[in-house]
């Protein structure tokens, strides 16, 4: 059992009846953020990253838009789908490395910026696949899974983006809405409410040593005893 005790000048206290085993942080297993293949999110591999992303997608578009029943829907699925890995890539690798480091305001910055970049490339490049997927006819659909047999793979990706058709607004203005993302909507309140949760202390009465934060605080409260 826990019971808190707020202060506005002093960190919450937390109390329990049987005190929770510490926990020795060093121990715990961490992320191998090596793997992604940059150095630090402040790498410029990042920025020649996404430069090269943005070539890609603006020669996917210059190919493909308005083609999709004249040439290889297959393709270019594929062809969408390596350069959505891509931007995925940089994406997952700014989240877990701002994950560990929610106090850093340089590296909030530093993700904002790159995820403002990653929106311009989605919606300059490629948020008209989308669109155009789901106005294709039936019958030009029909013809491109007769003419590609490994297109069917994807069948619940096309038939998704097709339920979306009733739904979509016109490129304009779903390429606004997507640059606008990251400045727009729930976004920056989940960002704003993780900045300050990583800000908040809590002292253990019966325990010597630091605050621990939250993420501290409820590994003890699920290890201890009462939490049975």
């Amino acid at each position: 059992f826990f019971r808190f005790v707020s202060s506005a000048s002093t960190p919450t206290t937390c109390k329990a009846s049987t005190m929770a085993p510490t926990i020795d942080t060093a121990s715990l297993p961490r992320w191998d953020l090596s793997k992604f293949g940059f150095s630090s999110p402040f790498s410029e591999d990042i920025d020649s990253h996404l430069a090269e992303t943005r070539k890609l997608a603006e020669a996917f578009k210059a190919k493909y838009e308005g083609k999709l029943s004249e040439l290889s829907l297959l393709s270019a699925i594929e062809e969408y789908e390596q350069i959505s890995i891509r931007r995925t890539l940089v994406s997952s690798y700014l989240h877990l490395s701002y994950d560990t480091a929610l106090e850093d305001d340089d590296l909030k910055k530093r993700k904002g910026a790159l995820s403002q970049t990653q929106s311009e490339i989605y919606g300059d490049n490629l948020e008209w696949f989308s669109l155009d997927v789901a106005e294709l006819d039936d019958a030009d659909l029909t013809k491109q899974y007769g003419a590609e047999p490994n297109l069917s793979k994807y069948k619940s990706f096309i038939d998704e983006l097709r339920r979306q058709k009733p739904h979509n607004l016109s490129k304009d203005v779903e390429r606004a809405l997507t640059v606008r993302a990251p400045y727009a909507g729930t976004r920056p309140l989940v960002s704003f409410f993780d900045k300050e949760l990583s800000l908040m202390r809590f002292k253990i009465d019966g325990e010597d040593g630091d605050e621990v934060n939250m993420e501290v605080l409820l590994s003890r409260m699920s290890s201890s005893s009462d939490a049975a």
